[in-house]
């Protein structure tokens, strides 16, 4: 074997550097984040279908824990795992515009989960609470926000990922595209 016939020794890359294969226990603990997003979208639809009805005092604070929560989880372990499961295609554009968008989506998440939290418990003897139109129309245009943001991240992962999906996750992320679709 000399260099005529593979090349320079010196200008092999190792693979290994450059590929990161995506496996279904690391899929899972994105659509883990993804199904308590669901349910929590699921629970301010059923508050804004029963208005004018408010929720009780204690349902109220359990939604204001679930979006404080939500709120302060837009920072964490996902975001850094996008990053660096993605960090080699830094320099693609679709790459880079892709997970902006996800990125901008989630920082604004946390500020209409902190929205949502002064609407659902006013304090103060000048704070009124919202009226049920009002209401409505902040828990729906959140809840459906939120959806189509699940929805977005779900195909850009699997746009993004590609080949890299080992075949259980490209699996997994598919089932869950599908059982969203109408």
């Amino acid at each position: 074997m000399s260099d005529r016939e593979f090349g320079p020794v010196d200008t092999v890359v190792p693979i290994a550097r450059y590929w990161h294969v995506i496996r279904e226990i690391e899929v899972a603990r994105l659509l883990a984040r993804q199904d308590r997003r669901e349910r929590l979208c699921d629970a301010l639809e059923a508050c804004a279908d029963a208005l004018p009805d408010r929720p009780s005092d204690e349902h109220a604070r359990q939604l204001c824990a679930a979006l404080d929560t939500l709120a302060h989880d837009q920072d964490g372990d996902d975001d850094r795992f996008l990053r660096s499961i993605f960090h080699l295609q830094a320099d693609d554009p679709l790459t880079d515009a892709l997970l902006g968008r996800i990125m901008q989506a989630r920082i604004a998440d946390a500020a209409t989960c902190q929205e949502l939290i002064a609407a659902l418990t006013p304090q103060g003897p000048d704070q009124q609470p919202l009226d049920a139109d009002a209401m409505g129309y902040l828990l729906r245009c959140c809840f459906t926000a939120w959806r189509q943001a699940i929805a977005f991240e779900e195909l850009a992962i699997l746009t993004l990922a590609d080949r890299r999906l080992t075949r259980e996750a490209r699996e997994m992320l598919i089932a869950r595209i599908a059982h969203r679709a109408p």
